[in-house]
């Protein structure tokens, strides 16, 4: 792993080993504001409990719908799941080469929550308007999870949809071929409802094994999101949260 962690990172890598962190809460369906990023990033005491044994962990990657009412509803269903640690980062406007950049920043939204193994509630450990973020492969280095959910695509990324993603998923099974990957994807997104980016999602996620795309189009099919806002009220959001988690996690049950 680099040795160019920076503070953000470092500090949520340092707390998800973590038993009884105490950390600032911030309505979780309210957007960030110039205030709550003052006091986020306020500088944190130094941790001084040793570390525990490295849980199995659930990591959670995605845009401002993680950052959301959607990402705070979904990480309480994973959690409850009860046998892995989970840990959220959420990018206001990310997409899949977001996470792959050399030294990525968010600007419009930046979310880390983490709960221990047997923790239902998650804690919310970094939330700052703007701020640096952790690449992909650096969590990855330093989680190891067993099972990847991406939520991603609702932005287009720079390059071709489909080659971001397929780039996006050798770096989650390089290291760990077998690693479980669950891919959310967008919803209903203007006119076409975003079916071109949707088809290009699915047909790359089919060439690997270990991963299944969640189709989310179907949720808002009727009610396409704008497309330039397109967010769902948090009580959408939430609905949004309890339809995908009860896909992964009746995959999950059957496996």
């Amino acid at each position: 792993m680099q040795t160019r962690l920076r503070d953000v990172s470092a500090l949520a890598f340092a707390s998800v080993a973590l038993v009884g962190c105490v950390t600032q809460r911030l309505p979780q369906d309210a957007p960030p504001s110039a205030a709550a990023a003052v006091d986020a990033e306020a500088p944190s005491a130094p941790f001084s409990v040793p570390p525990l044994k490295r849980a199995p962990t659930i990591l959670v990657v995605g845009d401002s719908h993680t950052y959301g009412a959607f990402g705070y509803r979904l990480h309480v269903h994973l959690a409850g799941i009860g046998r892995h640690a989970v840990v959220s980062e959420a990018a206001g406007g990310a997409t899949t080469d977001t996470y792959l950049e050399e030294k990525p920043e968010a600007r419009v939204g930046y979310r880390i929550r983490e709960s221990a193994r047997g923790e239902r509630e998650p804690r919310e450990i970094v939330s700052r308007m703007r701020s640096e973020m952790a690449r992909l492969d650096e969590m990855l280095a330093h989680y190891d999870p067993e099972i990847v959910i991406v939520a991603l695509g609702t932005n287009r990324p720079q390059t071709p949809v489909a080659e971001s993603c397929n780039t996006f998923m050798q770096h989650l099974v390089r290291e760990r071929p077998a690693r479980r990957i669950f891919w959310i994807g967008p919803p209903a997104v203007g006119p076409d409802r975003g079916e071109p980016n949707v088809a290009s999602i699915r047909s790359t996620l089919e060439k690997y094994q270990g991963a299944t795309f969640i189709d989310s189009t179907a949720f808002n099919a009727s009610a396409p999101l704008p497309p330039e806002n397109p967010h769902f009220s948090p009580d959408d959001a939430r609905r949004w949260a309890d339809v995908t988690f009860a896909q992964i996690a009746q995959r999950l049950h059957a496996e």
